[in-house]
């Protein structure tokens, strides 16, 4: 869960998410000079939000299907209308984001104890986040996050002290989970 610290500025860092545009938010992981400060950048976007090529990719699905990707079909569509010689990837071909504002994958860990916490500088933030978290997300920034693709995680993405979305963003998380990128 993301702790506002005693640097929280005024303004708000959450954002409401409007179900209708099917809006989560995702995070840019920053390389940072100091490897021990995480830093990133969070940001709205609909998931409603599909490239015309998703779409097309879409229309080739059986109805009940067209919510959650098959990502080997995805990644065959996409290497017959572009002519790869290899297999399109996520690191390497940008055509493979299905979503106008990029792509995004869903981190999937255990929370751990409420402490220790880290400091985590988000849109210039700063919060606290739990060590589990700090940890993977320490690993990511170096390992395959540059940028693409966006990042979600729970405890930071969900406004944890907001009820009414927490509750609303929990039923929604296998589908979640299920539309993120797999690597």
């Amino acid at each position: 869960m993301a702790v506002p610290s005693r640097h929280e500025p005024a303004a708000p860092l959450y954002s409401p998410l409007d179900p209708e545009l099917d809006q989560i938010r995702v995070l840019t992981l920053e390389s940072s000079e100091d490897s021990k400060l995480l830093q990133c950048t969070m940001e709205v976007v609909s998931l409603s939000n599909i490239t015309n090529d998703y779409r097309e990719y879409e229309l080739t699905l059986p109805e009940r299907r067209r919510s959650i990707p098959i990502f080997d079909t995805w990644l065959d569509f996409i290497d017959d209308r572009y002519q790869y010689t290899g297999t399109a990837s996520l690191e390497t071909c940008p055509e493979t984001f299905r979503y106008l504002w990029g792509d995004f994958v869903a981190l999937s860990y255990e929370w751990g104890d409420a402490l220790p916490v880290e400091d985590m500088v988000i849109n210039g933030w700063t919060v606290q986040i739990r060590a589990n978290l700090a940890s993977a997300l320490k690993e990511l920034r170096f390992d395959y996050f540059d940028g693409r693709p966006k990042l979600w995680a729970d405890a930071i993405c969900i406004n944890q002290a907001y009820t009414e979305e927490l509750n609303r963003e929990v039923k929604r998380l296998g589908n979640l989970f299920a539309r993120a990128w797999r690597r």
